[in-house]
């Protein structure tokens, strides 16, 4: 496991938004990452729901691995102290992180998000802070990307999964075509949606 504990951060960018801070993902976020891959809420509309209980064991660590990816752009979700207490909890001063957005799979993005801090607009504000950052960062493009797919992004959400689609659509997210993937051991509807890079990029 020392491999593991010794990726180093993919980048060194801090991303602002008006309540939240996008960083970079780090070996340390595992358990955040896997205690919501055990949820199976927040892992209803993914591949399947974690069952290692032991963080170190799991899938999980291979996610991570994949956000810490060379050649990729990912960020952990963080939410400063005093914007917590979603349902009245007291602030710790210890950082929140309450998801992870990025790409790991170009042209795709994802964005997953702890159940308790749903409903409040953070993943839209993650998103757009990301895309945002994304298109300044890489204007042509993630150089891993074949040269036909650098002028857009997509978002690929799974049939009834109308939180995210909220969240990509009001990121500027475009319906262009319908897909299936792989789910709980099925094979599942899916919609994908895209966004173009912006011509200031």
């Amino acid at each position: 496991m020392g491999k593991y504990l010794d990726i180093k951060p993919q980048h060194h960018m801090l991303v602002r938004s008006e309540r939240l801070l996008l960083r970079p993902v780090i070996t340390g976020d595992l358990y955040v990452l896997h205690r919501m891959r055990l949820n199976p809420q927040v892992m209803r509309f993914m591949p399947g729901v974690e069952n290692e209980q032991e963080a170190l064991k799991s899938y999980s660590v291979r996610r991570i691995e994949f956000m810490m990816m060379e050649d990729q752009f990912s960020f952990a979700v963080v939410l400063p102290n005093q914007e917590r207490r979603p349902s009245g909890s007291e602030a710790s001063k210890e950082e929140t992180v309450i998801g992870f957005v990025g790409i790991t799979q170009p042209p795709e993005v994802f964005y997953i998000f702890d159940e308790e801090y749903w409903g409040h607009g953070y993943a839209t504000e993650a998103l757009q802070s990301f895309l945002n950052t994304y298109w300044a960062t890489f204007p042509s493009g993630l150089i891993t990307m074949d040269e036909k797919e650098r002028d857009h992004l997509e978002a690929h959400v799974h049939d009834g999964n109308d939180c995210s689609e909220r969240v990509a659509t009001n990121c500027g997210f475009v319906h262009v075509r319908n897909g299936f993937s792989r789910s709980h051991g099925g094979e599942i509807g899916n919609k994908i949606y895209r966004v173009q890079r912006p011509s200031s990029a």
